[in-house]
């Protein structure tokens, strides 16, 4: 994920785990 121009893995990660989640909900 890119914040400001500058990339953050941590929000990357954070958003894939969440993303992961919805796919073992469904």
């Amino acid at each position: 994920v890119y914040v400001k121009g500058v990339f953050n893995p941590g929000l990357d990660n954070r958003r894939a785990r969440e993303l992961s989640w919805c796919l073992k909900g469904a």
